[in-house]
């Protein structure tokens, strides 16, 4: 275990230092691990060579094994610490200083709370890491981990992924593991101080969060510690009690291997050994095909309500793992087809038996607040499920197809309220809406079509202005996400609660702040305006093709004088979502003309095309996450203006990307031009409108 001084003087971080890399390279030929000639070939790919970014985008070539036997115990070098690829990751990990730790310095924050621990690639970077973490995370103890190139590609590309949550570590039972250690609890008045003794005492250890463990094998004869990782001489052991000598040499001898201790809690250990008894795996994908779930649970005849209770958990443990935002399933006339939507594509699973899918059906209807004895009608529901520590939301929707086969969709949600960091937007969109942040009232509304990130940026919006001071209400269908410091409000159209109906009762409550789900007919429409005009800021979305689209939609749908918009409206976006290529195995070349043809001329001195075959760190998707792309329309005096003389939508348009608001054409072709994202997603970005193309 490595602790970063705190009294080290800071020095900015550069980028693959030549000595650090250079002596990487060195261990790496000098322990077997890389061959000289694929070295050369790797330096060769790219005219900046960049060694980390390389051991990831090839990990096949070096297993973990390899690299294990390699880096255990090396004099002077952090505990390899080994990471399952659904290890949780704290918010810290997804800010701003978190992304700048990973993209410079192929560091990845594993813990925050009760003290920053960080996992890292290259171990002669550590200096370096060290002067960073004590300028970036003051104030408590730092400690560092190895991670192995395959281990941190995934994290990495989790990080993209926006996959955040970390387990409460209070859950664990403080006296109860204290003693299992061996020490006095009341030496130890927090959970968090006896995480720093066995992080930092006499005989440091690593220690694992709740959830970071996929999977543990049992050890003959030893009740009380799991395998979690082995190569040829070395072993990785979870138990709770890592001080325990005996336990130790009787590790050896049944082991036969170097045995290195995590630390695990008592609570989170026999969760683990009930898993390990029962003979599941917390998923049931595959490790050669990580993106298909191999076979489902069998269905018990005799005990459908618990078979039905098992299959579903499975099915959403395993969309959990995978980072899928949907699950669909499909009654065809002999199975159940069944597919989760990642990264915005949908990828085949193992289909469901009819009976299993009626088993599952039922416990489904119940988790979901739906009525379970109502067949062939439409419903939808929601509820909540507790995967790894951490709490996720869903939406279902039930509708009835062809022959009265129920036919299900399941909508994921993080129970995280991200904040605007978060959205990972270009300078110019995150300045824009912190000038509309900054008005204090008018309108903003998002628009784009289902799946864009509306929701995601309005909460986002909302959590930016929540103050003790600001009293914040929202109407939703549903709500989906549980927001603390707003009153929120669900529309029940059976119940007589429209969006309209709650708009008229909520503006008699006096907030300071409130938000509009959607905006879908002339009333609601018209009291949002005015409640905008009434010194209010007004957060919602509707259906648009772009931002200056969302005016004429007020206009032509809804009946809503034009110039009442303009003096109502600050702010109005149109977002989309892109898949981003992984960087790790995507390859970059000279754009041909033809390739760049369809796209509107835009300032790329020398355009690229890359594309991407797949790797392990992105699981052969060959991409990475996705990024919201926004065309923006802040409405000053210069628009308002343009309302009031009647100015076309074009002309509208014009101006406003003449005043450096890009719109969503001309982001696609920067981001295909610059290698971002591949031709299949800036296509899908282009306007149905025409555009001046001069090249």
């Amino acid at each position: 275990m490595t602790l970063a001084p705190t009294s080290r003087p800071l020095s900015p971080p550069t980028r693959n230092p030549p000595q650090a890399v250079a002596r990487l390279e060195s261990f790496l030929i000098r322990s077997r691990l890389v061959l000289v000639d694929v070295l050369k070939a790797w330096h060769a790919e790219r005219a900046s060579f960049d060694l980390e970014e390389a051991l990831v985008r090839h990990s096949r070539v070096l297993p973990w094994e390899r690299w294990a036997e390699a880096c255990a115990g090396q004099p002077g070098w952090p505990p390899l610490y080994p990471a399952d690829p659904g290890h949780p990751l704290p918010e810290a990990a997804f800010s701003g200083v978190g992304r700048r730790l990973q993209r410079e310095l192929h560091g990845i924050l594993l813990w925050e709370e009760p003290v920053w621990c960080i996992g890292i690639l290259n171990p002669f970077r550590l200096e370096e890491l060290e002067s960073f973490a004590a300028g970036s995370f003051p104030g408590k103890q730092r400690a560092f981990f190895l991670l192995a190139p395959g281990d941190y590609g995934a994290l990495a590309v989790r990080i993209e992924q926006e996959t955040a949550g970390f387990p409460d570590w209070q859950e664990e039972e403080r006296e109860a593991w204290a003693r299992r250690l061996g020490l006095d609890p009341a030496l130890y008045p927090s959970l968090g101080a006896l995480l720093e003794e066995i992080l930092f005492g006499r005989e440091p250890h690593p220690v694992v969060p709740a959830g970071a463990v996929a999977q543990a094998s049992p050890i003959p004869g030893c009740d009380n510690a799991l395998l979690w990782r082995r190569s040829q001489t070395h072993a990785w052991v979870l138990t709770p009690e890592v001080c325990s000598s005996s336990l130790t040499d009787r590790l050896i001898e049944t082991l036969r291997a170097k045995i290195h201790p995590v630390a695990c809690g008592p609570k989170h250990f026999a969760q683990l050994q009930a898993k390990v008894e029962k003979g599941k795996e917390s998923s049931g994908i595959l490790s050669g095909d990580p993106l298909h779930v191999r076979s489902w649970p069998a269905t018990e005849l005799l005990n459908l309500n618990r078979s039905g209770i098992v299959l579903f958990d499975a099915i959403l443990s395993s969309a959990l793992d995978m980072g899928a935002s949907d699950i669909s399933l499909e009654p065809k006339e002999n199975h159940v087809r069944v597919r989760f939507r990642v990264d915005g594509d949908y990828y085949e699973q193992a289909p469901l038996t009819r009976s299993q899918y009626a088993a599952m059906l039922d416990r489904m209807k119940l988790y979901g607040n739906m009525a379970a004895d109502a067949k062939g009608i439409f419903q939808d529901g929601s509820g909540t499920h507790l995967h790894r520590g951490i709490r996720y939301d869903q939406r279902y929707s039930i509708v009835v197809a062809k022959g009265m086969a129920e036919v299900t969709a399941v909508r994921l949600l993080s129970s995280r309220i991200p904040n605007l960091a978060d959205l990972r937007l270009a300078p110019v969109e995150f300045q824009t809406l912190l000038w509309f942040l900054k008005q204090g009232e008018g309108l903003f509304v998002s628009t784009g079509p289902t799946g864009s990130g509306k929701t995601t940026t309005l909460y986002a919006m909302l959590r930016a202005v929540s103050t003790a001071r600001r009293k914040i209400m929202s109407i939703e269908d549903p709500v989906e996400k549980h927001f603390p410091d707003a009153v929120q409000i669900e529309v029940r159209e059976q119940a007589g609660i429209t969006f309209a109906s709650a708009l008229r009762g909520v503006v008699r409550q006096d907030p300071d702040v409130l938000m509009v789900g959607e905006v879908r007919d002339r009333e609601s429409a018209q009291i949002a305006i005015d409640a905008a005009l009434t010194g209010h800021q007004v957060f919602t979305s509707t259906h648009a093709n772009d931002a200056v689209g969302v005016v004429e939609r007020m206009v032509q749908s809804f009946g809503i004088d034009r110039l009442v918009i303009g003096y109502a409206l600050r702010l109005s976006i149109a977002q989309r979502l892109v898949s981003k290529l992984c960087p790790f195995c995507k390859r970059t070349r000279p754009a041909e003309p033809e390739e760049i043809a369809p796209f509107p001329d835009v300032a790329i001195p020398e355009p690229v095309v890359a594309e991407a075959p797949g790797c392990p760190a992105c699981r052969g998707t060959g991409m990475a996450g996705r990024m919201p792309v926004m065309e923006l329309l802040p409405v000053d005096g210069e628009i308002l203006a343009m309302f009031e003389a009647g100015a076309a939508p074009n002309e509208i348009r014009r101006h406003n990307e003449a005043r450096g608001f890009k719109s969503l054409a001309a982001q696609a072709a920067e981001l295909f031009m610059t290698g971002m994202i591949a031709k299949e997603e800036a296509m899908l970005l282009l306007s149905s409108r025409s555009f001046s193309n001069t090249r």
